[in-house]
């Protein structure tokens, strides 16, 4: 007897080509979605640090250039500085709003260890205490700063710029938080919990 053979192909049916192309595309979303995650944060991250340095720029230049009757001396509050910073609008009589907030929860920035509202110089805050919050510097001590504090940052965004200023070897984030320039008030936040940070910009001692 004589086979007949068939020339018909194996194959995967309409239905399992599709389930196939449906599990692939949703893999594909969760590989995108969470890349594209952590380039936004790497390059939030670098847009915080770059604001940082321009906190410290700006105040040793309103050192040098002075409050328009009195050179060489430091800025008593954060609006001292807004004409060195774009982006930044003024907030009340002494703060500025910064580009980090929402319209619901805006982000606040203070400076701190100046000049006194009489002008008389400020002893600043101990950068070598750990322990999160600034301690004061008792007169002119070595190691004493002017600092800023900026309000509802990021926490993901905000750990990821300490790396880059304080450097990794700080341990964990609950570490991290009270050590170094970069610091932070919630050391178990994450994510997009927002965190109040304390910024050591200059050295004044």
């Amino acid at each position: 007897m004589r086979k007949i053979r068939s020339n018909k192909l194996a194959g995967f049916t309409l239905d399992q080509t599709i389930l196939v192309v449906a599990v692939i595309a949703v893999l594909a979303t969760i590989i995108i979605s969470s890349v594209a995650w952590n380039v936004l944060s790497k390059a939030n991250a670098t847009k915080i640090n770059a604001h940082l340095q321009q906190y410290t720029d700006a105040i040793g230049t309103f050192y040098q250039e002075g409050d328009g009757i009195n050179l060489n001396i430091w800025p008593e509050k954060a609006q001292d500085i807004s004409r060195y910073l774009a982006g930044y609008t003024k907030s009340g009589t002494d703060h500025l709003t910064t580009p980090f907030g929402t319209t619901s929860t805006p982000s606040v920035l203070e400076l701190h260890g100046g000049v006194d509202g009489s002008g008389n110089d400020l002893p600043g805050f101990k950068l070598s205490t750990d322990g999160g919050a600034a301690t004061a510097c008792a007169g002119s001590e070595l190691d004493c700063y002017i600092t800023v504090t900026i309000s509802n940052m990021q926490a993901q965004e905000v750990i990821q710029a300490n790396d880059s200023i304080d450097g990794p070897s700080e341990g964990s984030n609950s570490n991290k938080s009270t050590k170094g320039r970069l610091r932070w008030d919630i050391p178990t936040a994450s994510g997009t919990a927002r965190v109040k940070v304390t910024y050591f910009a200059v050295r004044k001692f």
